[in-house]
């Protein structure tokens, strides 16, 4: 559990000029970032998207006063995605959205590893990367799964969906397709995207659950209670396969970033906010010691750990207490 505080030099040297966007815990003790540089709207609006520079964090906790803070680069990357992998190396996952999908591997015993793709020329559309079973996962659109088998080895798990999706998936269709996957084992997998678009995978085959509305899906979560959690933009749902029951609606709808389970709780991550549900109420405003805490952005948990990426801060909750673990920058 990381509670440590960076040093004001060191996150000036390496978070100065960035944005936080996205976040993931590699272990106890561990955790990454991934940042761009921080553009105006006009600034962004003259580049394409693989222009903007961006950049991995890796902040790690140790015997010294203060957390470290380490970053290397990730550039000419189209809308990058964040995630880890335990299984064939303890690993942080940078992937592209280009033709092929590129795939960059950090860490694990070696400096630097060859570039690897979920699917040459296929435009996977890579949404998210979630660990599963020690194995990096990613959806993408059209129905797009893919499993990193081994080093450089993506194989591409679309038993089920059948051959009308063949070979980009239904191009025409904007309604499926999924924005995030999670599973409670390799053989208990959900999908979820579009508009009610949620299957499941029983480690051989899909098949897509009865979902009773039609609603932008944009996260699912197989949380610890041994339910199903699916982000919509309108309201939060709650069940397992073709049972789902709704939990709550939001007053102000939106575009969900991540969805996570932690102290027996759910952690609800926006743009402009984090709000968590207990069992019996929404919470739209997280404070301590009597005061409201400035969170958004992107959220990971792990068994003893939130952690969240706002903007320009980090944080991490161990259940009880808060740290800002990175102060505020920019």
């Amino acid at each position: 559990m990381i509670r440590k505080t960076a040093r004001s030099e060191q996150v000036k040297e390496v978070c100065s000029g960035q944005i936080l966007l996205a976040a993931v815990i590699n272990d106890p003790n561990r955790v990454y970032f991934l940042a761009r540089k921080d553009l105006t709207s006009d600034e962004a609006s003259s580049l394409h998207d693989y222009e903007i520079p961006g950049r991995v964090i890796a902040a790690a906790e140790g015997d010294g006063e203060f957390l470290r803070l380490g970053g290397l680069g990730v550039d000419d990357f189209n809308h990058p995605v964040l995630g880890i992998s335990v299984v064939p190396k303890n690993q942080v996952i940078v992937i592209a959205n280009d033709n092929d999908g590129t795939v960059l591997p950090i860490g694990g015993g070696q400096k630097t590893w060859p570039y690897e793709s979920l699917q040459e020329g296929s435009l996977p559309g890579c949404k998210r990367i979630r660990c599963i079973d020690g194995y990096s996962w990613v959806a993408g659109n059209r129905r797009l799964v893919y499993k990193r088998t081994n080093m450089g080895v993506w194989k591409r798990i679309s038993n089920g969906f059948g051959t009308g999706i063949e070979p980009y998936g239904e191009m025409n269709n904007p309604d499926c397709g999924f924005n995030d996957i999670d599973g409670f084992s390799e053989k208990d997998v959900y999908a979820a995207g579009g508009k009610g678009d949620i299957w499941k995978y029983d480690g051989k085959t899909w098949r897509q659950c009865a979902f009773p509305t039609d609603d932008n899906l944009y996260t699912v979560c197989c949380a610890k209670d041994g339910y199903v959690y699916v982000g919509a933009r309108k309201a939060l749902w709650k069940g397992k396969d073709d049972q789902w029951e709704l939990v709550c609606t939001f007053k102000h709808p939106g575009a969900m970033n991540d969805l996570r389970w932690f102290d027996e709780k759910l952690w609800l991550a926006y743009d402009y906010k984090l709000i968590m549900w207990d069992g019996q109420k929404l919470h739209n405003d997280i404070t301590h010691n009597g005061k409201k805490l400035p969170l958004s952005g992107a959220i990971d948990a792990s068994d003893d750990m939130l952690l969240v990426a706002c903007s320009y801060s980090a944080w991490t909750y161990d259940g009880k207490d808060w740290h800002n673990i990175i102060p505020e920058f920019n």
